[in-house]
């Protein structure tokens, strides 16, 4: 619809927690963790205490959202001084209530500095997203076969992806 309308929203929280620690010089690790409360998230009238305009969003949220959380663990170790072997792991929920539909990710590389201005980074990522399913055709009718009553069953599509990214970096430090 055309118009303006005015209104105050209540974002979601958000929290981060992290940790991380060296080991003389040739490793260090990291944990971070973050959680975001979807579910707490709102619609108000800006100039009215009458929210009843925003009941059936506000209703949707709440049923539909849940807290997002996130993990990410990641380590380097430098076996040399010029060099750096990195991995992390990645954990992403997805913030839906009722749908387990969680990501993870892999990543690892490999860095080198020489003691003068090169430096090289290279790293892959696998992201492993969670299986979606499809259901290509209606199946909410019955036929009739002459000697029984058949349900019209659709197949199912069971969707998986991964997706793998490689980046590369080159420079010179001036």
């Amino acid at each position: 619809p055309e118009g303006n309308w005015r209104y105050k929203f209540i974002s979601p929280f958000k929290a981060d927690f992290g940790v991380a620690a060296t080991i003389s010089g040739l490793a260090a690790i990291s944990a971070d963790y973050e959680i975001i409360g979807c579910g707490g998230m709102k619609f108000k009238e800006s100039s009215s205490v009458d929210n009843s305009a925003y009941d059936q969003v506000n209703s949707d949220i709440r049923d539909l959202l849940c807290a997002r959380h996130m993990l990410r663990v990641g380590a380097e170790v430098k076996p040399i001084p010029a060099l750096a072997i990195r991995a992390g792991y990645n954990f992403l929920s997805s913030g839906r209530r009722g749908v387990n539909s969680n990501d993870h990710s892999v990543s690892f590389g490999l860095g080198y500095s020489s003691n003068g201005s090169f430096f090289a980074d290279v790293a892959v990522k696998s992201l492993f997203c969670a299986p979606e399913f499809i259901y290509p055709y209606d199946m909410d009718y019955d036929y009739y076969d002459a000697r029984r009553v058949v349900s019209n069953l659709t197949p199912e599509i069971r969707n998986v992806r991964t997706l793998v990214s490689c980046v590369a970096t080159v420079g010179f430090r001036f």
